[in-house]
């Protein structure tokens, strides 16, 4: 029977997993330069920082407001409206011709960010408990996807012109694509898998959520992991154009290669790995793995000669590719 339920719901996993790629492709498309638009707009390394906290901080107020109306009107037109409110932002970011829209339009950017949160969750509502680490997997797959496609395309599509609005356009078109995949193939109503329950009550409240010392420790994990990567995808092209000169090609290519890396391992690997040596032990190698990475980029400003030849040969070679 639980055979039978999960072949039943694979489909509905794989159109999740393409409006997951097509949002995060779009979303990929502003990685490799919006760190170079406030300068052109009169800004500064501060104004990329605060433009960064701008999304942070509208992610971070309306996530739990997603949660809930995915959970009252349903996980569909949920991400559609988040789909649709991206659409949105890109255009008003596309559009801006001072510093003050970009922020405005980072902000709205930043309270629509629900629609990767909603469709990890539809994920775990359609996969039963053995399965969920792959599902997991494939929204790590379709990240890589998005890392992959996104920067160099965004890359491609900006060159050396100081005008970055076709990406953004670019970006807005993807976003109403999946909200029109979402729309239009996903049910309005999905039924649970069998084996599925749902381990949180529905008067839970975050007090009783972390009172578990292990939440604490998980959520505190996280969190840092988060700031981590949200870090190093904005500053990181900001300090390869200080130290080595690249631009958003560079940058795009670079963040191409990491999109690869990461369909590597979390598509192909992640749930062999999880199920031979358990969710922790692949959780704290991970970890390890990830900080010693941005330490080797931190000592990579010795090597910069190094760095700039690699910049220019994949500037060469992917566009022949």
């Amino acid at each position: 029977m639980a055979r039978a339920e999960s072949t039943r719901h694979s489909p509905l996993i794989w159109l999740v997993f393409l409006v997951i790629v097509i949002d995060l492709v779009g979303f990929g498309l502003v990685i490799p330069f919006l760190p170079f638009m406030a300068p052109t707009l009169g800004g500064d390394a501060n104004d990329v920082a605060f433009i960064m906290i701008t999304y942070a901080l509208g992610a971070a107020l309306v996530a739990p407001l997603w949660g809930s109306l995915s959970d009252r009107v349903g996980r569909r037109q949920a991400v559609v409206l988040a789909l649709l409110c991206s659409c949105v932002s890109y255009l008003i970011t596309a559009l801006a011709d001072t510093l003050i829209q970009v922020y405005v339009g980072r902000a709205v950017s930043g309270l629509a960010a629900g629609s990767l949160p909603i469709a990890t969750a539809l994920m775990a509502d359609l996969s039963p408990p053995e399965r969920r680490a792959k599902a997991m997997g494939l929204v790590g797959t379709a990240f890589g996807l998005g890392l992959i496609a996104g920067p160099v395309l965004g890359g491609l599509l900006t060159g050396d012109s100081q005008s970055f609005a076709l990406p953004f356009y670019t970006a807005a078109v993807m976003s109403i694509v999946a909200a029109g995949f979402a729309q239009f193939l996903l049910p309005a109503q999905m039924a649970k898998p069998s084996g599925y329950r749902r381990e949180i009550g529905a008067a839970a409240t975050p007090v009783s959520v972390l009172a578990p010392a292990r939440n604490k420790l998980l959520l505190s994990q996280y969190v840092t992991h988060t700031c981590s990567v949200s870090a190093i995808i904005y500053l990181f092209p900001l300090w390869v154009a200080d130290r080595f000169s690249w631009g958003p090609q560079d940058v795009g290519y670079f963040f191409g290669i990491v999109g690869v890396a990461m369909i590597t391992l979390q598509g192909g690997l992640l749930a062999a790995l999880t199920r031979v040596f358990g969710h922790l032990n692949v959780l704290r190698v991970g970890s390890v793995t990830f900080a010693l990475s941005l330490l080797t980029v931190a000592l990579a400003e010795n090597c910069s000669a190094g760095l700039r030849a690699g910049g220019k040969t994949l500037q060469r070679l992917l566009p022949s590719v």
